[in-house]
């Protein structure tokens, strides 16, 4: 069991002669490198009194098994790889088909000196979710976890993560009992317990915990552009690349949000397929060129549609063109192109209303709607709003009238219609009720009572959004800074004022390159909504030349033919 140790290699020394010295002892030629389908996990008994380094491999036979809630980790880890990099769903399910691994005990640190190493029969808990993610995943990609990264955090089937029980032993653990590890990654909400367990650790130097909201940000911390060479390898056959492009596309055009958690890999890998798989045919390129615009929007609204071709539209199922439809108006309304006569035309060349309405028709109408507000059609955009919300209600799909009724709020109080407000309350109180609803919708009502001031409802929302950890995108966080500032600014309260404002900065310095735009965006709409300019943002010129570097496209949309430009973006700008 001590070579068994030693051969971690996450246990070896840190010092290169160190380990040569000792390899040669024992005989052994490599200690660098992690053998593939291996991985470092770590675990904690319920007293919390000790810790247990485990080498966790599908090849060996005889070791530890998976407890029943270790087992669903790994289930959820494969479902949400489809939804972090763009996998193959027949290559995912072989991966897990392969078994889960068994786990082989390198060592046990005992914590407390009276405490005796415990009898682990088998490993329970969700807290392997990202080992097993980073193992299903290299298997996918043919790549070996790196000997210095350990990770410890759960995953939900949608790629998110979440923090755990005992990351402090666990960090600890790591620290003393794998020298070798120097990144050890967690979940956001966990990173300030491991520092602070670490801080006073004279051994812990060398490791430093890194937070990660989903899987796909993880595989990009882990493997950077070794992610993408794997899906080059991927596309060896035109099967599999047809079929890699039918699931890129079908995720993007259809589901959206719901299916990818983090979109900045899916543009890195579409555009690695386009310049690497010269085999490519025509159609499977148009249809990675919508993905990537598409996914380009959810990053920061950017990316460009063009109107589809009769041709594109016949080689689609019915609901497919609606939906392409329903893309097209909302890349349209949240990048500023396209506006025109023939976007029109497709819409009412697909657009079905009332009772014959399928539930694409309705998506289609509620991305119409967000068009007409983006327009300055705020009215009847909220006629449109309301008819989606209901209709898909009625069609007893109450979860995908989320992205409605937001819009429904957010008009409403624009507006200042209190009976459509009121409404509005109603039905999200129905879909409470039914256990229905999203943080895009918790958000946009939060925001609408903070627009007429009703700030016993918004503060607890508003406040619980800078509190989530797992947010899809940074833009809701950033949006609920602006609000509680404009909150501690109307009520006068000058010391929570300032906390806010310097937190929001410390936000905007410190955010993933690929969200700071969301926080600049704030600051600019906090300059806006300063009428006395007291606070010392920025003026409300340079604010305006901000959003228009941050959000070129939808800004100038929003701008066109106004003679106020400070009043419309406080007012309409959909994402702060």
């Amino acid at each position: 069991m001590a070579v068994k140790a030693l051969r971690g290699p996450w246990c070896w020394p840190r010092d290169a002669e160190e380990r040569a010295a000792l390899a040669g002892e024992l005989e052994i030629r490599s200690v660098d490198i992690v053998s593939p389908q291996t991985a470092l996990a770590v675990s904690v008994l319920g007293d919390l009194e000790s810790a247990t380094l485990w080498e966790l491999s599908i090849q060996t036979e005889g070791g530890t098994p998976l407890g029943r809630s270790a087992l669903a980790a790994w289930a959820d880890a494969g479902a949400c790889l489809c939804q972090s990099v763009a996998l193959l769903w027949r290559s995912v399910r072989q991966v897990q088909l392969a078994g889960p691994p068994t786990a082989t005990k390198l060592r046990t640190l005992l914590f407390s000196a009276s405490s005796t190493p415990p009898a682990e029969t088998h490993l329970e808990g969700e807290s392997y979710g990202t080992v097993f993610a980073l193992m299903q995943a290299a298997e996918l990609l043919g790549l070996a976890i790196p000997s210095d990264v350990a990770c410890t955090g759960a995953v939900s089937a949608d790629g998110t993560i979440r923090g755990v029980m005992g990351v402090r032993e666990k960090s600890l653990a790591i620290a003393l009992g794998a020298p070798r590890v120097t990144r050890l990654f967690v979940a956001r909400e966990d990173v300030a317990a491991a520092e602070e367990a670490l801080a006073p650790c004279q051994d812990a130097g060398h490791l430093s915990v890194v937070g990660v909201a989903t899987v796909g940000a993880l595989l990009d911390e882990v493997w950077g552009e070794q992610v993408r060479e794997g899906l080059i390898k991927m596309g060896g056959s035109s099967l599999a690349r047809t079929e890699i492009v039918d699931n890129l596309f079908h995720l993007c055009v259809e589901k959206g949000w719901s299916a990818i958690s983090h979109f900045p890999p899916v543009v890195s890998a579409i555009e690695v397929m386009e310049s690497e798989w010269a085999e490519l045919g025509q159609w499977d390129r148009e249809r990675l060129s919508i993905a990537k615009a598409i996914a380009r929007r959810h990053i920061d609204n950017s990316g460009h549609i063009t109107l589809p071709t009769p041709n594109q539209m016949s080689r689609l199922v019915a609901p497919q063109r609606v939906s392409f439809a329903a893309q097209v108006v909302q890349q349209c309304a949240d990048t500023g192109k396209g506006q025109t006569v023939e976007l029109r035309c497709l819409v009412d060349a697909h657009l079905v209303r009332g009772a014959d309405a399928f539930v694409e028709h309705l998506e289609l109408l509620g991305a119409w709607a967000r068009l007409e507000a983006v327009r300055g059609e705020a009215t009847v955009a909220l006629e449109h709003a309301i008819e989606a919300a209901l209709g898909l209600i009625a069609r007893s799909r109450p979860a995908d009238a989320s992205h409605s009724l937001s819009l429904w709020f957010r008009l409403a109080s624009v507006l200042g219609d209190q009976e459509a407000l009121e409404s509005a309350e109603g039905v999200f109180q129905r879909l409470q009720a039914l256990g229905v609803g999203s943080v895009w919708l918790n958000a946009e009502r939060a925001v609408a009572m903070a627009r007429v001031q009703r700030w016993e409802i918004a503060h607890d929302a508003l406040a619980e959004i800078l509190q989530e950890v797992t947010l899809p995108h940074d833009y809701l966080r950033a949006m609920s800074y602006r609000w509680l500032i404009r909150e501690a600014s109307v009520q006068g309260n000058a010391s929570c004022l300032l906390s806010r404002l310097q937190d929001l900065a410390k936000r905007e310095r410190g955010a993933d390159v690929s969200w700071r735009h969301n926080f600049r965006i704030a600051e600019a709409m906090v300059a806006l909504d300063d009428e006395e300019e007291s606070l010392g943002v920025m003026s409300k010129e340079r604010a305006l030349e901000v959003m228009q570097e941050c959000d070129s496209g939808l800004v100038a949309s929003l701008l066109r033919d106004c003679s106020d430009p400070v009043a419309k973006l406080r007012a309409h700008y959909p994402y702060a």
